[in-house]
């Protein structure tokens, strides 16, 4: 099958998307306002210079590069489907182009507003469009089908967790010290000023607690300033490419998901747990659907260092020893890559065929 794939291609959700497909066998062309060249799939890049361009200038002109490129790959490549990722951007230019048929994955923040806020108007209509534009939606996560149907009531949804490659992140033996471990791009919405705050009462309970960030954005030097003050060692990583996350969380005590908005689905928080690592995290967004509370993860108030530290503090001094044998058979029932693949690929077949 020929799958025209329109996705930010720096993304490491649409590499694997992209690379899954390639791997069943589709013959893939990815369209991207980023640049990223992707083992088996035909990347075709409209964004400056190609290379990536995190301004808002850049994407705004990769965009309409996009727009004006689209009728043209479509008219190219023939593809068989048209699968667009990100409802707001990436499936209202697909529905601009009349491209079909067309299955559309929304991602999260296309579709859900930020806490005590609404989508602005033009924000909401594009990604409107696009949902009714779609011949199948999917979806990671029921709580992100609901803002789905928010946008064009009783709209179908098909839910597609985003699951975890078992063959990478496999369970591995409790560590010896007290690392916490947090794997996010250092944006505001990510809330890791809130556990740096908490870690001088981390490490005057816990002697030995130090704090691992991998990731990078545009509130690295700003954290690192507040980290300058914390009682606790903090590192910064840098972006940690995802193959490389299993050791990282491996020689982890606790996995820390700080997001402090609603959070779509919640990726990192399965993978801590198929590796047999306790999670603490706000309960925002879809996180309850994708732990056990109170086995494999402590769920806290968001904005609260205090709550935060508490959590952390507990589960360093052993308070969810269920979490090495629940978190990787939590995962491997519910959550596995493969079976996402298979459910996309079934759903791929049904799109064709419509």
């Amino acid at each position: 099958m020929k799958v025209l794939m329109i996705a930010n291609a720096a993304a490491t959700h649409t590499m694997r998307w992209a690379t899954a497909m390639a791997n069943e066998g589709h013959d893939v062309r990815l369209l991207s306002v980023r640049h990223r060249d992707i083992e088996g799939v035909d990347v075709v890049s409209f964004s400056s210079h190609h290379a990536t361009d995190p301004s808002r200038t850049g994407l705004t002109a990769g965009y309409a590069r996009l727009r004006l490129g689209l009728p043209k790959e479509l008219a190219s490549f023939a593809p068989d489907i048209v699968h667009a990722h990100y409802a707001s951007t990436n499936g209202y230019i697909a529905a601009l182009a009349h491209a079909r048929p067309t299955l559309l994955t929304v991602w999260g923040t296309d579709i859900i507003p930020k806490p005590g806020h609404s989508l602005s108007p033009s924000h909401r209509h594009r990604a409107r469009k696009a949902v009714e534009h779609a011949s199948i939606i999917t979806s990671a996560s029921p709580y992100m089908a609901d803002h789905v149907r928010d946008l064009v009531p009783e709209t179908p949804v098909e839910i597609v967790p985003f699951g975890v490659d078992l063959d990478l992140f496999s369970p591995s033996r409790p560590p010896t010290g007290f690392e916490i471990l947090i794997a996010k791009s250092l944006e505001q919405r990510y809330g890791i000023d809130v556990v740096i705050d908490a870690m001088d009462e981390v490490a005057r309970a816990v002697p030995g607690a130090s704090l691992t960030i991998a990731g990078d954005g545009s509130q690295r030097a700003s954290l690192e300033k507040k980290a300058a003050d914390c009682v606790a060692p903090v590192e910064f990583m840098g972006v940690v490419p995802h193959e490389d996350l299993p050791a990282l969380m491996s020689r982890s005590a606790v996995v820390v998901n700080p997001t402090v908005v609603d959070e779509s689905f919640g990726v990192v928080i399965l993978e801590a747990q198929a590796v047999g690592r306790p999670v603490v995290s706000p309960r925002v967004g879809a996180v309850p659907d994708v732990c056990i509370e109170g086995r494999t993860a402590l769920l806290v108030p968001p904005h609260e260092p205090h709550a935060m530290a508490t959590a952390i503090i507990d589960t360093l001094q052993g308070g969810l020893p269920q979490a090495h044998e629940d978190g990787p058979r939590f995962v491997r029932e519910r959550f596995t890559w493969k079976a996402s693949v298979d459910r996309m690929n079934a759903l791929y077949s049904v799109v064709a065929d419509a």
